[in-house]
């Protein structure tokens, strides 16, 4: 059980990370 959520968290943190630089590229273009 623990395994499976570790192993998502760590598929998943870098795409949140890949979404708030381009949200922060995004802001910073304007």
């Amino acid at each position: 059980m623990l395994e499976t959520i570790i192993k998502g968290g760590s598929m998943m943190l870098p795409l949140m990370l890949e979404s708030v630089l381009a949200l922060a590229v995004a802001i910073d273009r304007w």
